[in-house]
């Protein structure tokens, strides 16, 4: 692991800026809406839960309220995978990433408190753990509020809303699976409460959002907290690093978007400012926020939509055809060379697919799409 972290610290360090096929600006500054595609089965309350894209392949993963992981290729228009069965209640987090061998790995969290970890090409499951092994206690205090997948490929990172952090080992070698491998809490902290999660890019720390609205960073070789960072108003909805792993940005059900620098443990840049944004900049309650894979733009969505920000300049770019009231995105992931953006919410069973005028095939809303064999 501590050989993984020196080879990832090194090369984003030296890492050659984005290809010319990144989009620009001027292209962001045209996002519209191109495409909406509905695979989620219907149910009394409809709602994708969980989003996640493989900007590498344009794959993108979604899991909903019908207890259901759909894999789906935007390029092929094709359905991959219909992974049913995953929970017993609804899914709350998924991450995907690739082993050595090149095929997909999707770990997904669930609000019943178990994690499991599937692999293409069928996706059958590799294994699954519950993170809390106490049986008493409020069962939603045992949901998992985060997974994120080791950038080793073998090991996986979830909290539970009780504050647990699970270390899991993931192997597709036949007995192993999913296991536990560390287990840790804050000393003294019975009443903390965990909102979110994501694994530092160099793979040795891990970032954790609060309910009380504190940045909490774990140290993974010690196990211990490192840093705890505090300045929102609302419970932490969620947090993403910057691709040079130098920077987090931490999102608020009191609607303010804080950019950290890791290195002065000090917020650089206040987003979505209640006291200074108008009604067309303004998106309320913040429930996800995602750097771009270059770490040039940012977007974070919320009750009226999206907004996406340029690094730096901070100037915002909002999104057309968003900014409607009660439109409640919940989950956002950029696609590939950041030329579309993908969107979801908890109210409804469909996917958004945004980009400029010139990536949109035209028919893709009536387009059917294939489902996979």
């Amino acid at each position: 692991m501590k050989a993984k972290w020196k080879i990832l610290s090194k090369s984003r360090r030296k890492r050659p800026p984005p290809p010319a096929s990144h989009a620009t600006k001027e292209q962001l500054a045209e996002f519209s809406q191109i495409d909406k595609k509905t695979l989620h089965k219907s149910s009394a309350k409809p709602g994708i839960t969980a989003l996640v894209v493989d900007n590498k392949h344009d794959i993108a993963v979604s899991g909903g309220r019908d207890k259901q992981i759909i894999v789906y290729s935007k390029e092929e228009n094709r359905v991959l995978a219909t992974i049913a069965g995953v929970a017993s209640k609804e899914i709350t987090c998924v991450d995907v990433s690739h082993t050595e061998d090149g095929k997909t790995l999707i770990v997904t969290g669930s609000q019943d408190g178990h994690v499991k970890a599937y692999l293409s090409p069928d996706y059958q499951l590799l294994g699954s753990a519950m993170v809390e092994d106490d049986d008493e206690g409020d069962a939603e205090q045992k949901a998992v509020v985060g997974v994120s997948i080791h950038p080793t490929g073998t090991y996986a990172l979830a909290t539970t809303r009780k504050g647990t952090v699970v270390f899991l080992s993931v192997s597709s070698s036949e007995g192993e699976g999913v296991q536990k491998w560390a287990v840790f809490r804050e000393k003294d902290a019975d009443d903390v409460q965990y909102s979110c999660s994501m694994i530092h890019p160099d793979g040795l720390i891990l970032g954790v959002g609060t309910t009380e609205g504190k940045l909490k960073i774990w140290d993974l070789k010690t196990q211990k907290l490192a840093q705890t960072l505090e300045g929102h108003e609302g419970s932490v909805t969620s947090l993403c690093f910057s691709e040079n792993g130098y920077h987090v940005v931490s999102s608020s059900s009191s609607g303010e978007v804080l950019v950290w620098d890791l290195r002065k443990g000090k917020t650089i840049k206040t987003l979505n400012q209640k006291e200074e944004s108008d009604d067309t900049s303004s998106i309320g309650a913040v429930c996800c926020a995602a750097f771009d894979p270059s770490g040039r733009y940012l977007a974070y969505g919320g009750e009226k939509g999206v907004n996406i920000t340029v690094v730096k300049e901070w100037n915002l770019i909002a999104l057309q055809e968003s900014g409607k009231e009660n439109e409640n995105v919940t989950g956002i992931s950029w696609g590939k060379d950041a030329m579309s953006l993908v969107t979801c919410s908890d109210k409804e069973r469909a996917m958004k697919y945004w980009g400029p005028p010139s990536s949109s095939k035209g028919d893709d809303n009536e387009k059917e799409v294939k489902m996979e064999e």
